[in-house]
């Protein structure tokens, strides 16, 4: 069997088993709470984390309670509000949210800034230290695949 074989399959039992238990999001309420890593909490999604995060989403979309079914699966959520033309944060949180609800494609009650918003799949993926090792990860795991194709 060739090593890229090897790897794939490695690397697919791996996905398998990381999906296997229950999505962990980073919890956090507030520009000042979230801007501290320290004040992330670390929680395992479920109905009442995922209501807890739609709770506070209502600060920047009034009606999001209205449009979500909730479901049985969950998505990371990150959501960063900025003041157009201030570096001023005034709206941020993290959570877990119910997968059929795509937060990043409502407009915010404000229009005059910048929102930044993130929803993804896999454990702790809202945490800033998170996607930048995911990525990381990725870009080695491709680079390896290329060099064990070449046999």
């Amino acid at each position: 069997m060739k090593k890229s074989r090897v790897l794939e399959m490695l690397f697919l039992c791996v996905l398998i088993s990381s999906t296997a238990s229950a999505l962990e999001c980073i919890q956090c309420k507030g520009v000042e709470n979230c801007n501290d890593p320290a004040q992330d909490n670390v929680v395992r999604c479920d109905h009442g984390y995922a209501h807890s995060t739609l709770h506070r989403l209502t600060d920047m979309y009034p009606t999001v309670e209205e449009e979500i079914e909730p479901s049985d699966e969950f998505i990371c959520v990150f959501a960063n509000f900025t003041l157009q033309n201030q570096p001023v944060e005034r709206f941020k949180t993290k959570g877990c949210l119910f997968k059929n609800y795509r937060t990043c494609s409502l407009k915010p009650l404000e229009s005059t800034g910048h929102l930044d918003c993130l929803s993804c799949n896999s454990d702790r993926c809202n945490s800033a230290a998170d996607l930048v090792c995911s990525t990381l990860l990725i870009v080695a795991g491709w680079f390896a695949t290329q060099l064990f194709q070449k046999d």
